[in-house]
């Protein structure tokens, strides 16, 4: 339903705002956190908060059509081109599996990777007996996981706490957390202590998301992480009742430990909750486990229904069901089998949907503005201010990670593996969660260009040239310190500010090999750069012999003519493989063998980075009354 604004609505408009104004004041004046940060939140929730007046006319339904779905879906739809997805979820869904169709679909599965990954189903294809790249990283990992929610659980039992697993894997699925729902104060106390005992390192506290902390553990080059909760919450909005799925909870036997989980309806409505207001997309993985939870039981919404109203969601849970009994028709030819329930609107979709599939912005925005004026009105200012800080804050943090970040650098001459390890890092990082970010970080002219132009159209000297003149070597070093802090300041810290880890893809070490090969070299220049740039948290510099790097990177000589360099190849990469052996021994950087094989590299400086960013997120947890 659409609706317009006429002028005669603008005196509406201006009183909603007010309203929400003052809500946004009594929230920053309640705060004990970084008076700065809260400032933004403020700005930032008085455009977003007026959109609200709709919501106002409509409190009890949501005022967006499912239209707006069935064109994100028809948007979404395979055809031809994605032929290698609709035979990989026909494979996933059916009962029987030749040996001919797995023949055939292994010899296509390569190309459709990131389809597999991106859709969690992985694990799914391996066990019904597919290769797939990079899939035995994944069981070593869920079995870690495992082993460790076995060994929590016989420790938690012995203490006596009482805990349910939730989100638990009944599919094979890769995963990168373990969640576990604690019931009071003194539960919450002996996982602490348990998670404590195991080696683990509390990351994150209440303090970054209420209700919720994160541990984190390094064994044997994986990172494990534990989310404890005391409610099911996400960015402080309690979405559940955990006494009552206290009371439904199920038992399940892991290594003869026996461990609780939740009832399946409780199951669906927490898997709904996390889709909806927290991840934002719906994986195949998801589609084929709920179909299971569903198959397999006869669930009853009526149960739940009671608790997801008194939290003000209902309407949005309606709304998930029916997206997911359409995208369950689609996969499966038949309606989802669910008892007592009047779903918000129906639909149906003619093809096939593409995975993983994402809800609109505009749904998810007055889904979550719904859910704040549900809370305001059914439990007063005090609540609604709390989810308003909850989606404000998840705003914020989707584009800042609000820890404190690490600067990464890699050094070396052409040839020597620098961005190959950095796209390789990067992924790794992402695949934790870990926001990051590569910066080609060499020097170039910027500031110094008109200068070089002047000189050119006066000597004819190019950069190559300017070691001929007495002034030119003593101050060219300290005009290229306004290039690089043009670079630091723009491409780097930026970066940097919203929690990223960047990883410098050469960086003022290769600027001073570069000064130093030109002959412009300036101690007392390098010096005041190294003070005013900061020093990276961890540095390295690749090493190999000159005749490797030459064949990992062809264009060497290519870049030496368009510089008008007259050194060949060989002589201009000696020469700087000399000079970064200078400067590692001057400022003690760590050289790396970069002929080693490349994985086993790859984990040493993994290792070494994940060491670094687990110690720094220690220190400041340390600090009481931080909010990060």
């Amino acid at each position: 339903m659409k609706m317009k604004v006429g002028k005669d609505k603008l005196v509406g408009v201006v009183n909603v705002a007010i309203f929400f104004l003052l809500i946004s004041c009594v929230f920053i004046l309640t705060s004990t956190g970084n008076l700065i940060v809260e400032f933004i939140l403020f700005l930032t929730s008085i455009p977003i908060l007026i959109i609200g007046y709709k919501l106002l006319r409509y409190p009890n339904e949501i005022p967006v059509s499912l239209e707006e779905v069935k064109e994100s879906l028809r948007r979404c739809k395979l055809n031809e081109e994605f032929k290698g997805e609709s035979e990989i979820i026909r494979f996933l869904l059916s009962c029987e599996k030749s040996s001919e169709e797995k023949e055939k679909l292994q010899k296509t599965i390569k190309k459709f990777h990131n389809f597999i990954v991106s859709n969690k189903v992985s694990l799914l294809l391996s066990e019904r007996g597919l290769h797939i790249d990079g899939v035995e990283e994944e069981k070593d990992k869920l079995n870690a996981l495992m082993e460790e929610l076995h060994n929590i659980a016989t420790l938690l039992k012995l203490r006596g706490a009482n805990f349910i697993i939730i989100k638990f894997p009944r599919l094979p699925r890769v995963m990168g957390d373990i969640d576990i729902l604690v019931c009071d104060s003194e539960d919450i106390q002996a996982l602490d202590e348990v998670l404590k005992e195991l080696d683990y390192v509390l990351l994150n506290d209440e303090r970054h998301e209420k209700y919720k902390r994160l541990y984190i553990k390094v064994k044997d080059d994986k990172i494990l992480k534990i989310n404890p909760h005391s409610e099911i919450a996400w960015e402080g909005t309690i979405y559940l009742d955990k006494a009552k799925i206290w009371r439904t909870r199920k038992k399940t036997q892991i290594k003869n430990i026996e461990i609780f989980t939740p009832s399946p309806e409780y199951e669906l409505a927490i898997a709904a909750a996390h889709i909806m207001f927290e991840c934002n997309q719906v994986t195949l993985y998801d589609i084929i486990y709920l179909s299971s939870l569903l198959a397999n039981n006869e669930l009853n919404i009526g149960s739940i229904a009671s608790d997801i109203k008194s939290k003000g969601w209902y309407p949005q849970f309606l709304y998930f069901l029916s997206m997911l009994d359409a995208m369950h028709q689609e996969l499966y030819g038949k309606s989802i089998p669910i008892s007592q329930l009047q779903p918000y609107e129906k639909f149906r979709i003619n093809r096939r949907i593409t995975f993983p599939f994402r809800f609109p912005r505009r749904t998810l925005f007055l889904f979550r503005l719904q859910k704040i004026l549900s809370d305001l009105r059914r439990h007063g200012l005090k609540e609604g201010i709390n989810s308003l800080r909850g989606y404000i804050l998840e705003f914020v943090k989707h584009r800042c990670d609000l820890r404190n970040p690490i600067l990464v650098c890699f050094s070396g001459i052409d040839g020597s593996g620098k961005s190959t390890h950095a796209k390789a890092l990067k992924e790794k990082l992402e695949n934790l969660g870990i926001s990051c970010e590569i910066v080609w970080a060499r020097w170039r002219p910027i500031i110094t260009y008109p200068f070089m132009g002047i000189i050119y159209v006066l000597k004819r000297w190019r950069r190559k040239d300017y070691h001929k003149s007495k002034i030119l070597r003593k101050i060219w070093a300290y005009l290229t310190i306004l290039d690089f802090a043009y670079i630091y300041l723009f491409k780097i810290k930026p970066h940097l500010i919203r929690g990223k880890i960047v990883i410098c893809d050469r960086y003022i070490y290769d600027h001073i090999a570069d000064l130093m090969y030109d002959g412009l070299y300036n101690e007392k220049a390098v010096k005041f750069l190294l003070k005013l740039i900061p020093n990276p948290d961890v540095s390295f510099i690749f090493d190999v012999p000159v005749d490797i790097a030459i064949t990992r990177k062809a264009d060497t000589k290519d870049v030496l003519e368009s510089w008008r360099f007259e050194d060949s190849v060989e002589d201009y990469l000696n020469k700087q493989r000399r000079n970064y052996f200078e400067i590692a021994e001057l400022l003690r950087i760590p050289i790396v063998d970069a002929t080693r094989d490349f994985k086993e590299l790859q984990r040493e400086i993994y290792g070494r980075i994940i060491h670094t960013y687990i110690n720094r997120q220690r220190r400041e947890i340390s600090q009481s009354g931080r909010w990060r």
